[in-house]
């Protein structure tokens, strides 16, 4: 009797040294639970996902931040949550060079860098910032997204080891002055405009008969205001999210470059996902290059109207106006003959009409 209380109890000891280490009673196996209507609907995330890190230099609450996030989700959601992107604002972990350099580097999973920033790794971009090459506006950027020029561009890309696959649309550079209307070549003559450092731009500013003055652009601001130049070619959403209304007095809606930003991945990288899963990233980057234009577009109506209610006259030049600046284009182009060819330049041009 001794010996069977003796075994009770040794058995009863070994039991609770179970519990105690790993959680596990000694009670016969539960039967299994039927899900829930919530657990049953809620998705299973693939033991395979993996976060990417898109890299940009703008902060989230602009309107690039808003296409970023677009781009982010509709990954997520092609590929059924495999690929989860998170957004480093404000070049939190580089800004666009850096960013690309990264990408190639592999540090970083997805760059976005504008038209002048990407062609100091991808020259013929540059090309994106030729005056009126690609004309008609938002219309025509939506033409030139999906014609075959833009296919050059991304060929251009993957010879240096980076694939293009969505794009960013921002507006379109616009000539703003601060003290004189100017709706011709003729009323331009003489003033003096900031630029960014790039050749094109103030070769576009040269050829239109203004003189151009680098000017960074956190300093862009005082020097319109102090009268160190008297204008600038830039977009609605830097004049209205810089909150710089105070500083220029009129615009014509000219839309001589589209600023365009292009989001690249590490070609090699890229190469290595499965068939399926590459085809679902070209999905969601084709798709939110689309929504890009539709939320720009949404956006530039919306900054149009505070410019109005700030009391910026706007000029909205006709076909006819708009002749008189596209004449002196040509010229411009002669000038940097290195940037791309005249038949790519005409396939360009040609997709957006």
């Amino acid at each position: 009797m001794s010996t069977r209380k003796g075994t009770v109890r040794l058995s009863l000891a070994v039991c609770l040294s179970a519990v105690l280490l790993i959680g596990v009673g000694c009670v016969p196996s539960a039967q299994p639970v039927a899900p829930t209507a919530a657990s049953a609907a809620a998705p299973v995330q693939s033991a395979a996902a993996v976060t990417w890190k898109m890299a940009v230099n703008n902060s989230p609450q602009t309107n690039k931040g808003e296409q970023e996030r677009v781009l982010a989700d509709l990954i997520n959601k092609k590929t059924n949550g495999k690929i989860k992107v998170e957004i480093f604002y404000d070049g939190a972990i580089g800004a666009e060079r850096t960013a690309m350099e990264g990408t190639l580097q592999k540090a970083v999973q997805i760059g976005l860098a504008s038209s002048a920033n990407y062609s100091a790794i991808v020259p013929m971009f540059a090309a994106l910032d030729l005056p009126f090459l690609i004309p008609n506006g938002v219309d025509g950027v939506a033409k030139f997204m999906n014609g075959p020029a833009i296919k050059d561009l991304q060929a251009a890309s993957e010879k240096v080891g980076l694939k293009t696959f969505s794009f960013q649309w921002e507006g379109h550079r616009h000539l703003w002055t601060t003290k004189k209307e100017v709706k011709t070549p003729a009323d331009l003559k003489g003033l003096k405009l900031r630029t960014t450092p790039s050749k094109l731009e103030g070769g576009y500013v040269t050829g239109f008969g203004a003189n151009p003055s680098v000017v960074d652009f956190g300093e862009t601001y005082l020097a319109l205001k102090q009268g160190v130049v008297d204008g600038l070619f830039i977009a609605y959403s830097s004049i209205v999210q810089y909150k710089m209304t105070d500083a220029v007095r009129y615009i014509n809606e000219m839309a001589v470059v589209p600023i365009i930003a292009n989001y690249a991945m590490n070609l090699e990288e890229f190469n290595k996902l499965p068939a399926e899963l590459q085809q679902q990233v070209l999905d969601a980057g084709n798709e939110a290059t689309t929504q890009a234009i539709e939320l720009g577009k949404k956006a530039d109506l919306e900054f149009k109207e505070t410019v109005k209610k700030e009391g910026i006259k706007v000029f909205e030049p006709t076909a006819a106006d708009l002749k008189a600046w596209m004449d002196l284009a040509p010229a411009v182009y002669e000038k940097f003959p290195e940037v791309a060819s005249k038949e790519w330049m005409a396939k360009a041009q040609a997709s957006a009409k």
